[in-house]
This record gives C-alpha cells, sequence and structure tokens, in this order.
C-alpha cells in the first residue's frame, strides 16, 4: 500500500541531481490561505520540480509556501513502498532526516508534524528563522495581544 496521492510515477534519482534541482522547487510562493490551504491551483505535490523520489521509496515534496504573511518551507514525506518489517517509526523518522540532509535543506523535525493529510506528514519551517509553524503563529497571536492592551 502506497501512502502516496499522485499521478506522477516513482522515479528515484542520484542525490546530486536533486540537490541541483531543490533550488528551483523553491522558487514560486503558493499562496495558502488562514486553513494552511493551498489557494493556488498547482499544489506542489503535482509538480515535478518539487518531487524528489528516493532509492528505498521515499517522496519529498517541497516548496515555499506563503501562510498569513509569512512565507515558510513546506515539506512532506510519502511512501512508494510499504516500510520494511522491522523498521520502527523512529527508524523512519531517521530516514526522513536523512533525506533532508542529502537534498541539503538543514532543518530539524520536530517530533510531531505540524499537518496529517491522509497519512502524509507535513512539516513547515519559517524561511528565514525556521522557526516551526507553530511557534512563528504563537508569538504573532502573542504580539497582536500585546499591541490590543
Amino acid at each position: 500500500m502506497s501512502d502516496v496521492f499522485t499521478n506522477i510515477p516513482h522515479c528515484p534519482e542520484p542525490i546530486e541531481i536533486m540537490r541541483e534541482r531543490l533550488p528551483l522547487a523553491l522558487v514560486k510562493v503558493n499562496r495558502a490561505g488562514p486553513d494552511r490551504l493551498a489557494i493556488d491551483l498547482d499544489k506542489p505535490g503535482d509538480l515535478p520540480s518539487h518531487i524528489f523520489d528516493f532509492e528505498d521509496g521515499m517522496r519529498i515534496v517541497v516548496s515555499r509556501d506563503e501562510i498569513k504573511g509569512v512565507i515558510f518551507i513546506h515539506v512532506s514525506f510519502s511512501w512508494f513502498l510499504p516500510k520494511p518489517s522491522g523498521k520502527t517509526d523512529a527508524d523512519v523518522r531517521s530516514g526522513m532526516q536523512k533525506g533532508l540532509s542529502d537534498l541539503g535543506l538543514m532543518l530539524p523535525l520536530r517530533e510531531h508534524a505540524d499537518l496529517l493529510t491522509a497519512h502524509i506528514p507535513h512539516w513547515f519551517w519559517d524561511e528565514v528563522t525556521h522557526v516551526g509553524i507553530h511557534e512563528v503563529f504563537a508569538r504573532m497571536e502573542k504580539e497582536e495581544r500585546g499591541v490590543r492592551q
């Protein structure tokens, strides 16, 4: 069973090629509404320039999304192959972190995904500070409350 919901077939590439392609995935900024759902019609997961497939069946989708006026690096993970028996969630998480690192994205995975859609975990980092989306919005709300007082 696959966790991937796309028409684009799994097509692993050498790490060097994927690393060279990464800047193209970060050119366009996708606008998202307050519920974090994309407003733009082109979803990064449907565009080959945003998709990075690995030999072990892992797919990483990378984009830049603007949510509430803040630009985030958005990364999601899915799999074309079932998790090998004997692999723990920690092993899978370690593989996800390695995949990010292999692409040249030095972004730490927090313990829990920021969003889970159809078994696909998503993380968001502020493009400048690399702080997670929940922390950014909590800070914004705190600042907003301070202004109102």
